[in-house]
């Protein structure tokens, strides 16, 4: 029986990932954190195991009768470095298949830092000498959920970010990691070397995301187009790390240029069918926002 390791479990794409593997059946999950209590709790009846990125030490355990592992790194400038040390414990291990998430805009001219990022941890995966995949999605529906965006909706009426009117073909979580699981769960090799840059099935502006939240809760939302420049001053004033501060501006202002816009058949291939629409993300989360 196979086994996967899915590094990063916690996580909005890994703890998809996790539960998709783990409804698959067939197939030994592990779960990878640096939190393994937190992991125990989230997973209950899945193996979980420590593995911190940052100390190659947890690398060799973890992987250790392993024929799969699947990375989703956080946004941080070390993740070429993690990958690497991923990479080289993997290859020792005798891992058979290395799957990635990745970003859109990876490859493409005037880089965003975050794509440099995930670049440079691309690299690091396709130089292991081991099979790989790379799934680069776009940004992901559940992006809008947050406290703070789930409580002005429900209390305001609004929801405020910094993406103008731009249109974004958004996807939902759920359908990235079913996405890697169903390339995980593969027998063959029929994705080994490939990219795929998954998106939804249709684009949208945060207009008309506002206007399907509202129809769904029965009252009227309205989309607060936040200048760039406020929302970085509130994103610093939360405390977040200036190096992520601006790698989060590069990515909304490479949505405002209009490039996350296209519309890729990549996820449907992977699925086998559409992907969650907008309507489906809002009905299936309109609890948050009543």
């Amino acid at each position: 029986m196979k086994t996967i390791l899915v590094v990063g479990a916690t996580g909005n794409i890994g703890k998809e990932i996790v539960a998709q593997l783990a409804r698959a059946g067939g197939v030994n999950v592990v779960a990878a954190s640096r939190d393994v209590a937190r992991a125990k709790e989230q997973f209950p009846g899945v193996r979980v195991i420590e593995l911190d990125p940052d100390r190659p030490d947890t690398l060799p355990p973890a992987l250790q009768g392993v024929d799969t592992v699947i990375q989703v790194n956080p946004m941080s400038p070390v993740m070429a470095q993690q990958a690497r040390s991923l990479a080289q414990a993997a290859r020792q291990a005798g891992v058979k298949h290395l799957v990635r998430s990745s970003l859109m805009g990876v490859g493409e001219p005037d880089l965003i830092s975050e794509a440099v990022w995930h670049a440079e941890a691309d690299q690091a995966i396709a130089d292991s000498g081991i099979p790989f995949t790379l799934l680069r999605p776009n940004q992901y529906f559940q992006n809008f959920i947050s406290a703070r965006n789930n409580q002005t909706i429900r209390s305001q009426g609004f929801i405020a970010l910094p993406l103008g009117t731009s249109r974004v073909s958004n996807i939902d979580t759920r359908d990235i990691a079913e996405s890697a699981a169903r390339v995980a769960l593969s027998l063959g090799t029929e994705h080994h070397g490939k990219a795929y840059v998954l998106t939804g099935a249709e684009a949208s502006t945060m207009e008309e995301v506002a206007k399907v939240m509202g129809d769904a809760i029965g009252k009227p939302v309205r989309y607060v187009a936040v200048e760039p420049e406020k929302f970085q001053q509130g994103l610093l004033g939360a405390g977040l790390p200036p190096v992520i501060v601006d790698a989060i501006q590069g990515w909304f202002a490479y949505c405002r240029a209009g490039k996350a816009e296209r519309v890729t058949k990549d996820a449907e291939q992977l699925l086998g069918r559409k992907p969650r629409t907008l309507r489906q993300f809002v009905q299936d989360h309109v609890g948050l926002w009543r």
